[in-house]
């Protein structure tokens, strides 16, 4: 079975991407990641990003418009674009650390595997 997963690909006023580096004691460690998570039962894509944008970042978030969708290796991906609404309530609560990227700093990160065909997508 698939998992179904839902990243933010959220903007700052300045046009940058909050991006959370995955901590170093769990799955792909170190890995820069567009925040997001899991579907759980009876959630649509829109209500799990937004849940998880809370439940690791505490932020609200205004999520605009689907960018794209992915399948690899038993992980179905959809990638929204938005903005966040208080940055200012923001915490770190599971990645290592986080901070805002324009788009062309992004590829110089270490990202899962296809990531940085999302970002040629912003352009």
């Amino acid at each position: 079975m698939n998992e179904v997963v839902s990243c933010g690909i959220m903007f700052n006023e300045q046009n940058q991407i909050l991006m959370g580096k995955r901590s170093t004691t769990g799955t792909f460690p170190g890995v820069w990641e567009f925040p997001g998570g899991k579907v759980e039962e009876g959630e649509t894509l829109n209500e799990c990003l937004l849940r998880e944008w809370k439940e690791e970042l505490n932020l609200s978030i205004t999520i605009e418009r689907l960018l794209t969708s992915t399948n690899n290796k038993n992980t179905f991906c959809s990638f929204f674009i938005g903005k966040i609404n208080d940055l200012e309530n923001i915490q770190i609560n599971v990645h290592d650390t986080i901070d805002f990227f324009y788009p062309y700093d992004i590829k110089n990160l270490s990202l899962f595997e296809g990531d940085e065909l999302i970002i040629d997508m912003l352009k």
